[in-house]
């Protein structure tokens, strides 16, 4: 049976901004898993690792632009939260897991996506992956801006109104520094010998 990594390095193929954020988001899901005790680290990696499995399908015009998406394109991005959780299903994947993918761009305020979920009606390894992809996409150098630094990253978050969860994003600042401390030794283990986590 195909591993998680297996599939995330699959995107390496595709695109390697996806591939280096997915294990970015992984590993600082995981570690906010285990800082939080609420659920699974273990799980939770999985579904990080997992978040845009979906930009597989995505066209490489749409996912590689490298001005704004118009709004038809922006549509057709956001397909891969559907698609993410079709090729988990496919796949065997319990319904926690797909479901908590399928979630992941979803806000506390309900103004989110695919569902419009407000509050606790989304899950919570979606709401931990949301701060993460955020936190992650923010601190990375793209080729249309530089990174942010931690200290900028998380002052966006905080600014950002309705959201996230106040109560969780409030952890997730007072514990960052723990958040994307990477342990070598999972990186070695699972063969992502050139990665690391940005903005360091």
């Amino acid at each position: 049976m195909e591993t998680p990594f297996d599939a995330v390095k699959s995107l390496k193929r595709k695109d390697i901004y996806t591939y280096q954020h997915s294990i970015n988001v992984g590993i600082y899901s995981k570690n906010f898993a285990l800082f939080l005790g609420s659920c699974d680290p273990e799980t939770v990696f999985t579904c990080a690792l997992f978040h845009d499995i979906g930009k597989l399908f995505i066209n490489n015009r749409i996912l590689k632009k490298k001005g704004r998406l118009t709004p038809e394109e922006f549509d057709a991005m956001k397909l891969h939260s559907c698609l993410s959780m079709e090729y988990l299903m496919k796949r065997g994947y319990n319904k926690e897991i797909y479901l908590s993918v399928y979630h992941h761009h979803e806000k506390y305020d309900g103004t989110g996506y695919p569902a419009g979920l407000k509050g606790d009606q989304i899950p919570l390894i979606s709401q931990i992956i949301s701060l993460c992809d955020c936190f992650d996409a923010m601190t990375s150098k793209r080729h249309y801006r530089n990174a942010m630094s931690h200290k900028e990253a998380l002052d966006n978050l905080k600014a950002s109104g309705g959201q996230f969860n106040p109560w969780l994003l409030d952890i997730f600042v007072s514990c960052i520094n723990d958040i994307v401390y990477l342990p070598a030794s999972l990186i070695r283990k699972n063969g992502f010998n050139n990665s690391k986590p940005t903005g360091f």
